[in-house]
């Protein structure tokens, strides 16, 4: 699957396609991602008014300047008879949703984000900025304590609604840790599932991975009894962990519930042994060190835990 990243490519070398699935605005604003100075250039001269003002709210989010001005002016150029655009003006009201959550203004905040949601659903449905309206919207119902909320939120976001790959990731992947929870592992495991089959459609491996080792992490709490029949099996799980086996990412990081995960089904399958990439003296979670403690019995991995938790 193409990603901005590939159609701002192509735009560099002189092949990009009118026709392309991502706006200019969406380009520009990889561009800006990027560095690209050259290009973001060019793409922002072919902008509308609206547009633009969508632009100067990223490029002040990405200088750390002040953002409430650049969302206030978008917001008139948005409404205004002249330069009037629906869908932006509802990606503008979440960006000054996003702000005020930041700024600890709840109510507004709340008041913001479903007012964008609305609109983007009636007037862009499953697009790139009703996406990301779904998912800010779960996610503040998660930072407000409302985790069935923000399950249902997740739930909006259908495969048959023709949402991008990697929304359908990261809506499963949510889903999955909120059942997990609520100690629902079945329909967490299933969730997780799904979201690889997802991440591989997008093949972005950062999801992949994320996807990968939560299925392997929930499902270690399966294997020891029942096995789900939702082709949760253990040859299932066992082709999983060599996929994660080969991706091999980063290893530090204070909190690392992806390693855990990794780790508890090579513990369930009895291949703790092909771990051994990992090096101690490079994990920073204090849990994952004692999980490698127990599943080894390693006096390297004891002593590791020690200086973690400062008890040497």
């Amino acid at each position: 699957m193409r990603t901005p990243v590939d159609y701002l490519q192509s735009f560099r070398e002189n092949k990009h396609n009118d026709n392309s699935k991502f706006s200019t605005l969406c380009l520009a604003e990889t561009a800006l991602g990027e560095g690209d100075e050259i290009s973001l250039k060019i793409l922002s001269s072919k902008l509308t008014p609206a547009q633009a003002s969508i632009l100067a709210i990223t490029e002040a989010r990405v200088s750390q300047s002040d953002v409430l001005p650049m969302i206030d002016l978008s917001l008139s150029i948005c409404s205004s008879k002249d330069t009037r655009d629906l869908e932006l003006e509802g990606r503008a009201r979440m960006e000054r949703g996003l702000e005020r959550f930041i700024s600890g203004d709840i109510e507004g905040a709340d008041e913001d984000l479903t007012w964008a949601e609305t609109r983007l659903k009636s007037v862009a449905k499953a697009g790139r900025n009703h996406d990301l309206a779904l998912l800010n919207k779960a996610s503040f119902h998660l930072s407000t304590n409302e985790p069935m909320m923000a399950l249902h939120t997740y739930g909006e976001i259908s495969v048959e609604d023709d949402h991008a790959a990697e929304t359908l990731v990261l809506s499963r992947l949510g889903a999955s840790r909120i059942l997990a929870s609520m100690e629902q592992f079945k329909d967490a495991t299933r969730n997780a599932w799904n979201a690889i089959s997802h991440a591989d459609t997008c093949e972005i491996i950062e999801l992949q991975w994320q996807a990968m080792t939560l299925f392997l992490g929930l499902s270690a709490h399966e294997m020891g009894g029942e096995i789900m029949s939702m082709s949760n099996t253990i040859q299932d799980v066992d082709e999983i962990f060599n996929r994660c086996l080969e991706l091999r990412p980063a290893l530090e990081g204070p909190d690392r519930p992806d390693l855990r995960g990794l780790l508890l089904a090579a513990t369930a399958l009895d291949r703790v042994v092909e771990l051994d990439w990992i090096e101690v003296d490079r994990i920073e979670d204090p849990l994952l060190a004692s999980g490698f403690f127990t599943a080894t019995g390693s006096n390297s991995w004891q002593q590791r835990f020690k200086e973690l938790t400062g008890l040497n």
